[in-house]
């Protein structure tokens, strides 16, 4: 090898070692599943659903015995998710959200809905546009306590399960039912068996928080909502690629911009082209045009795959998963076209 090859590689290499990337998270609005009609003013969530016996679906196993049931307070699981739903609604929409319970003889594990008198009836009163009927509300739980000879350690958990079926009704839509299943999982490790149990949480606020986070999912679920994501941003020593790094994380998204176009049409240097050009794209996303964002894309993917002097294999696969990312976003947008603000 001469001196000449050996320099080549030696430069290539810290040339590449120069360039870096970084992230940026980006608050970007997903659909609901269900396309809501517009001009939604007046929503009530309805507490149809009958609580279920306390100590219904709560088991305990300690040692691999199993003990007595626990009990927990249903009806106050029950009017918690209502009001985390409810809540949820009010801070993110000007719509007035109203909370409604229609009394109901059915059992507790039956999922009938509302009669149409039922539905005509809160109309009147409410001049509802949407219903959002909790028909059905099941939570269960599953406690374990139990000994670990390898790592000599006690383990403590609890599996935390609650099922829903809530149907909602609109006088612009036909009534659409949604079932939906969710699960948390809490665990604790120690050296005894009363620290294990002393220092985990209280199983009670556990099946709080999974009301709190039913009623999240179902929100998103409904509605549209906002999310937050992380993108990719390429940098490297060149002084002007700096520079737009931080116009970007400063929000100043067109003037970064200005940067990697120049950059991208005058340099020769592939893998910086490849760079700019998934910038490029990713400010592109920032606008919502898509169809812009997945042509710089693929550029982008295109350039990467040329650059045979430096291993490009994860930036290729990174840019192949942005993608269709961005090809999912340009379908949810046209979604998010037709489920108007409200």
């Amino acid at each position: 090898m001469n001196i000449r090859t050996l320099l080549v590689i030696c430069l290539s290499i810290l040339l590449a070692s120069c360039e870096t990337i970084s992230f940026i998270t980006l608050q970007i609005q997903r659909p609901g599943e269900v396309g809501l009609p517009s001009g939604i003013t007046q929503i009530v969530v309805v507490d149809h659903a009958m609580a279920q016996p306390d100590d219904f679906g709560h088991t305990m196993t300690i040692f691999q015995q199993k003990q007595s049931n626990s009990s927990f307070d249903s009806e106050k699981l029950k009017n918690l998710f209502v009001d985390c739903l409810s809540n949820r609604i009010n801070l993110n929409y000007s719509s007035k959200v109203y909370q409604q319970k229609v009394s109901t003889v059915k059992l507790y594990s039956d999922e009938s809905t509302l009669t149409p008198k039922q539905i005509e009836e809160i109309v009147d009163s409410t001049h509802a546009d949407l219903i959002i009927s909790i028909d059905r509300l099941l939570n269960e739980s599953s406690f374990k306590l139990g000994y670990m000879p390898v790592a000599n350690l006690y383990r403590a958990t609890l599996d935390g399960r609650n099922n829903l079926s809530v149907n909602l009704f609109s006088p612009k839509l036909q009534p659409i039912k949604i079932e939906q299943h969710d699960t948390l999982f809490w665990e604790n490790y120690d050296f005894a068996s009363d620290l294990a149990v002393s220092r985990f949480p209280a199983p009670a606020t556990c099946l709080e928080d999974l009301m709190g986070y039913s009623a999240d999912r179902l929100f998103k679920r409904i509605f549209p909502n906002r999310e937050s994501v992380q993108r990719v941003i390429y940098s490297s020593i060149n002084s002007d690629m700096s520079d737009a790094e931080r116009y970007a994380k400063r929000n100043k998204w067109v003037e970064a911009s200005y940067i990697w176009d120049f950059k991208f049409k005058t340099s020769k240097n592939e893998r910086l082209k490849a760079y700019c050009a998934a910038n490029m794209a990713l400010y592109s996303e920032v606008f919502d045009q898509f169809d812009e964002a997945i042509r710089w894309a693929e550029i982008s993917k295109s350039l990467f795959q040329k650059c045979k002097s430096i291993d490009m294999t994860t930036e290729e696969e990174r840019i192949k998963q942005y993608v269709k990312d961005l090809n999912i976003r340009k379908t949810e947008l046209q979604i998010l076209e037709k489920q108007s603000e409200y």
